[in-house]
């Protein structure tokens, strides 16, 4: 069963760190601002769209072993390439975990949810 991080714990030489399910939001948003070009990060509904900030859009989910499987929703711009936008920003995001955080299990998930 997959539920919410709240945190994350990792081991290093130095000793435990955690961190929370926020930061690791905030860690994709910034990968995905970055990499992605014309798309911004959009809401699963309507009601989301108004009520919540970006990187709350951005779903983050820890399985019991410890997998991590993030999920962004994005608006695109008519014209994007979404195969190229899409893997573009799989590869960031997972790099940029497995980089600053040591996950060697990261999952990403894109989805366009509209186009403007």
């Amino acid at each position: 069963m997959k539920k919410e991080a709240r945190f994350m714990r990792i081991e290093t030489e130095y000793g435990d760190i955690e961190i929370t399910a926020n930061a690791i939001r905030k860690m994709v948003y910034m990968s995905a601002i970055e990499s992605a070009g014309p798309v911004n990060i959009s809401a699963k509904n309507w009601l989301e769209k108004i009520f919540s900030s970006d990187e709350s859009k951005i779903k983050v989910e820890e399985d019991e072993i410890g997998n991590i499987k993030v999920d962004l929703f994005l608006e695109v711009e008519y014209g994007v390439k979404l195969p190229e936008v899409a893997n573009a920003l799989i590869e960031k995001v997972q790099s940029e975990l497995k980089t600053y955080l040591n996950c060697e299990s990261v999952d990403v998930n894109v989805h366009f949810t509209s186009l403007k």
